[in-house]
């Protein structure tokens, strides 16, 4: 063979050497994908944990407010609980609104105490009325029949009640 003829097939040969190292540094540079691994399918439980940032929210918020104020003392519920209607949600600390119902409940009894000493006071002054209405009409009797004369009617508190004693009837 000629010179020339060799020389054209040693730059070929060359030249496809040369372009299948290429190939394969190329190649072991570039991932060709995800490696995966496969199994049989099967019923199990799948435990898988994300870690995030971010705010929650509630689908539906609720804002509660107590009829009264006070202390917590107690909060028989945790976060998150499902609650019922008329349920314990807090226990609020009980002194102030014991005393507060001891106080009334002695003022109700003074009150009491007071209408009784009224009612009292209202059947005494009822039957004094009567007993000067009684003392006026006898010695008005008696001095229409002149056994008596005017200044033995006596004069006082209890002949004043005969001007009020309209006030109760």
């Amino acid at each position: 063979m000629n010179k020339k003829k060799k020389r054209n097939i040693i730059i070929i040969i060359s030249t496809i050497v040369l372009l299948l190292v290429l190939i394969v540094v190329i190649s072991k540079d570039r991932q060709l994908g995800l490696e995966v691994t496969t199994e049989k399918a099967q019923i199990r439980d799948i435990q898988e944990t994300v870690t995030a940032a971010g705010n929650i929210q509630a689908k539906t918020e609720v804002k509660i407010s107590s009829e009264v104020s006070g202390e917590i003392i107690d909060i028989p519920v945790v976060e998150g609980q499902k609650v019922q209607k008329g349920q314990l949600l807090v226990v609020i600390r009980p002194d102030i609104y014991i005393s507060a119902r001891d106080r009334a409940e002695a003022a109700l009894q003074t009150a009491r105490a007071n209408l009784e000493q009224a009612e009292a006071a209202m059947q005494q002054a009822k039957a004094q009325l009567i007993n000067a209405e009684l003392n006026y009409k006898r010695n008005k009797k008696l001095f229409d029949e002149t056994s008596t004369s005017a200044k033995s009617i006596p004069k006082g508190p209890k002949n004043e009640i005969l001007i009020v004693s309209g006030f109760f009837n």
